[in-house]
């Protein structure tokens, strides 16, 4: 007798397919909310902003409190308005190699730390072009 899903033949094979068409469906989504911007007058507006802000430089600290700049937030974490904390200055990394594609191109110089969902700090590499000093007024979040 089956104790869990794992012992039911085909079941794994389901799951599989389920990551991929979420996989698949996330990419197509993506897509179109792409084609449905680009297609609006605010995408030339913003477009503009993102890239004002993305050659302004600005100096860091390691310890200092950042945030992604509006419109530059080209990872799943930290979030948008979210606290991030400078680990290390000065990282030469080259272009991203495996990041998405706004990210191909652009030097990592800078790893940042945030806690995860599971209260782990975690660690990543970004551009300081990025990132701006904390907002926290904008950012809506709160020590327990």
């Amino acid at each position: 007798m089956a104790d869990d899903a794992t012992d039911v033949p085909g079941e794994v094979e389901s799951a599989d397919e389920g990551l991929y068409f979420d996989f698949f469906r996330k990419q197509i989504d993506t897509r179109k909310n792409y084609e449905d911007y680009v297609g609006k007058p605010l995408y030339i507006k913003d477009l503009t902003r993102a890239f004002e802000s993305y050659r302004r430089l600005e100096q860091f600290v390691v310890g200092q409190l950042v945030q992604w700049k509006p419109l530059m937030g080209n990872r799943e974490y930290p979030q948008e308005n979210a606290p991030a904390v400078i680990v290390e200055l000065g990282v030469s990394r080259g272009p991203a190699a495996n990041g998405p594609a706004s990210a191909s191109l652009e030097r990592e110089d800078v790893l940042i730390g945030f806690l995860n969902g599971n209260k782990i700090f975690t660690i990543v590499p970004t551009s300081t072009m990025r990132l701006t000093a904390w907002d926290e007024v904008s950012g809506e979040f709160e020590s327990e």
